[in-house]
């Protein structure tokens, strides 16, 4: 996914603007929906509300990529259940 996948086209901006308003930096990534946005126009889009924003077209290496920049405290994941599917399994061996 494009971490910020299914959000509206109409309302992209808008919502992009919204939830990137308190954050330092953005990871963002591709899930399996072939309908997802290319990754490298979500990192564009972020760009324009975040000064720091990183790309991996893995969602794996994505997360832990989040992970290492957030020193393993929060990371706020958005997006769709399609990014849920696709990284929760990978997610999984943090919490243990």
């Amino acid at each position: 996914m494009d971490i910020l996948l299914l959000l509206l086209q109409v309302h992209f901006t808008t919502r992009l603007k919204i939830l990137l308003k308190n954050a330092e930096n953005v990871v963002v990534t591709k899930c399996s929906n072939p309908r997802a946005m290319k990754v490298d126009e979500l990192k564009e889009k972020a760009q324009k509300f975040v000064k720091n924003v990183y790309c991996d077209e893995d969602v794996n290496r994505a997360f832990d990529k989040a992970m290492e920049i957030s020193n393993k405290n929060a990371v706020v994941v958005c997006g769709s259940l399609y990014l849920a599917g696709d990284i929760r399994k990978h997610i999984k061996k943090f919490f243990e």
